[in-house]
């Protein structure tokens, strides 16, 4: 008995040893995951928190479906951009690292009010591939009674909907649309727009099977942010005035 918890005592540190983790995220969404050349905003932040406990990043695309299955898998370390609710799989959840923020975006010369989701009716709006399950059935009830509502796959299409006024309102979240409006160049992204807060933000956190490295997470995670070096990785992508 005293030789097995011996072990336990020597290998118990050796699990959470620097290592490559390889970590399960969902496929492309710019400018939070990047999968052509493994950056983005939420991609850079984990890589920087691992690699001050000298892990490496391996990162590995599935559809969102898939991710928390394979988390649980083993050869995987983990995943990225979870809710809290893994937590009753056997997986360890950080403290949020990244905080998606969905708005009501307009013009600002229409003068639009928007002060909640009853405000939506009447009005032109497009919105990002499954809304309407990811919002709520509150917000689905709501933009049944617009006089236009469209869900796109591709941001760009939203951005250019609404500077070329064939909506009069946007759903999204404000870095991608932020993120979007500098890389388009065939429209005018210039007019001011107005985001108006009728949506709570979504925190995601990481999933990891190794309790120690969960941990390790949460501090370096806590270091990057007191540090600055937090949102210098934000400002990378986006304007500094973005409310990630």
């Amino acid at each position: 008995m005293k030789l097995f918890v011996l072990y336990l005592l020597v290998l118990m540190p050796q699990l959470a040893q620097s290592k490559e983790l390889k970590l399960v995220f969902g496929l492309s969404l710019p400018p939070y995951v990047i999968s052509e050349n493994e950056t983005g905003i939420e991609m850079d932040i984990i890589r920087e928190v691992l690699e001050m406990d000298g892990h490496t990043l391996k990162p590995i695309f599935t559809t969102f479906e898939k991710v928390p299955i394979l988390a649980r898998k083993k050869g995987f370390a983990g995943a990225a951009t979870v809710t809290k609710d893994l937590a009753k799989k056997n997986l360890f959840i950080t403290d949020s690292h990244i905080k998606y923020q969905n708005f009501a975006i307009t013009l600002k010369s229409s003068k639009t009010t928007i002060n909640g989701l009853n405000d939506l009716a009447g009005k032109k709006i497009v919105a990002f591939q499954n809304a309407d399950k990811y919002l709520g059935n509150e917000f689905k009830e709501a933009v049944g009674k617009a006089a236009k509502y469209e869900e796109v796959r591709f941001q760009e299409v939203q951005n250019r909907g609404l500077f070329n006024k064939t909506f009069d309102v946007v759903i999204g979240d404000i870095n991608i649309f932020k993120y979007y409006n500098q890389k388009i160049k065939d429209v005018d992204t210039s007019p001011e727009v107005t985001y108006h807060a009728i949506f709570e933000p979504s925190h995601y956190h990481m999933a990891f099977q190794n309790k120690e490295i969960a941990e390790q997470f949460n501090k370096g995670l806590a270091k990057l942010k007191s540090d600055g070096r937090y949102q210098k990785i934000i400002d990378k992508y986006v304007k500094s005035d973005s409310m990630l």
